[in-house]
């Protein structure tokens, strides 16, 4: 009897080396755990069609927040 897995590509959640290369490994976990934790903290969710386009994904605004230095945005 053999077992196959299926892996649910949740857009925002997956890993990138995933996508490029697609290769589970557990770094995609990490990487999904991470998204969630900036959910939680940020009070936003991972895809907001509602806000401007460089502000609609979570992970691109918390990088061009971070590398601005505007960390107080995000609180």
């Amino acid at each position: 009897m053999r077992f196959q897995s299926v892996f649910l590509m949740c857009r925002g959640y997956v890993a990138p080396e995933y996508v490029l290369q697609g290769q589970l490994t557990p770094k995609a976990d990490v990487f999904s755990y991470g998204i969630v934790l900036l959910e939680l903290v940020t009070g936003r969710r991972n895809m907001d069609p509602k806000l401007q386009k460089q502000q609609q994904y979570l992970l691109s605004w918390v990088c061009s927040s971070f590398t601005l230095f505007h960390l107080q945005v995000l609180t």
